[in-house]
């Protein structure tokens, strides 16, 4: 019969995780990755749980075909090969052996006379020893951290793991884009530089203008406020909701622009997948329904009517094509 112990083990963790993770509800995109795993390690269990019981049903059924066979064959129930074979072939008889008393005396271990002890000298007269030096203390260990001698950043990297949508009200749908840049320098080390930036996400199902989506600039006070080191990621850490509503498709392209202390334009783009549960995406559907309109760029031209308030270290947002 197959042991349960390892898919029991494993649920435990699965149900430690999950424990964890809902008592300690928070945004942080290093906890929804941990519920995501947790997630995968309870679909786990539950596949293995099916495997076994499976399993489990094929031992019966193999038992019960093992029961008929039997009783064809005319071989009486309850019994295993092993004790049909011992049946058939009986064991050999036991020879009775003589043992001589004096012969297992002889045989014994010997017995070892200790001498006279020697006296050992008093704790009074024994010199003491050196004193032994007080062993550092944990909390003087500081991790070790990479000197970066070159604070000319030449290249950023957008975080492949944090790099993407992002949800905050645990409902099914992101709720913005969440972007992560890290300057680095020729050597291919993290620059704790900020600078301004600026980020446009754009819809390749379309063309030309009916590609944009949207776009939004930060200057450098607001992202040498977003710097953070986590465990997952180090950088510029920006969290953006979505301002006209979440796009139309999941499938979408970022274009990132930093602008370098000496004045130097750094570009990077990325392939991102965004969550549309929530919102509206494009899906089937009925021929009574009408479908929404294509999405339009809006003019930089054209004056806005309604004036929206605006974020601190966020600038206007003028119309701009990925490279020009």
């Amino acid at each position: 019969m197959l042991s349960r112990f390892p898919a029991i083990r494993l649920a435990a963790i699965c149900l430690s995780l999950l424990a964890l993770v809902g008592g300690c509800r928070t945004t942080d995109p290093s906890i929804q990755l941990l519920e995501h795993e947790a997630r995968g390690l309870e679909d786990k269990v539950y596949h293995l749980h099916d495997i076994v019981q499976r399993k489990e049903a094929e031992i019966a059924s193999l038992r019960r075909e093992n029961e008929t066979l039997r009783k064809q064959l005319g071989l009486p129930q309850g019994k295993t090969a092993a004790s049909i074979e011992e049946e058939i072939i009986p064991a050999p008889a036991s020879r009775s052996m003589e043992v001589n008393l004096e012969e297992l005396e002889n045989s014994m271990s010997p017995v070892i006379e200790m001498g006279a002890s020697s006296s050992l000298p008093d704790l009074e007269s024994v010199a003491p020893g050196p004193e032994l030096m007080e062993g550092p203390l944990l909390e003087e260990f500081q991790p070790i951290q990479e000197v970066v001698t070159d604070r000319v950043v030449t290249k950023i990297v957008l975080n492949p793991k944090l790099t993407g949508g992002y949800n905050v009200d645990n409902t099914p749908g992101d709720d913005g884009l969440m972007v992560v840049i890290e300057p680095q320098n020729a050597e291919g080390q993290y620059v704790d530089a900020a600078g301004p930036v600026s980020v446009v996400l754009l819809d390749p199902a379309f063309a030309d203008k009916e590609a944009f989506v949207d776009r939004w600039d930060f200057d450098a006070a607001y992202a040498a406020e977003h710097l953070q080191c986590t465990l997952l990621g180090k950088g510029v850490h920006l969290k953006i909701p979505w301002t006209e509503g979440p796009p139309e498709h999941e499938s979408l392209q970022l274009h990132v622009r930093y602008t370098t202390e000496d004045g130097e334009v750094l570009q990077e783009k990325k392939e991102i997948k965004i969550d549309l549960r929530g919102g509206t995406s494009q899906s089937w559907t009925p021929a009574t329904v009408p479908l929404p309109g294509p999405r339009t760029a809006a003019k930089p031209s054209e004056p806005s009517s309604e004036a929206s308030p605006e974020r601190p270290g966020l600038l206007k947002k003028p119309l701009w094509k990925p490279f020009r």
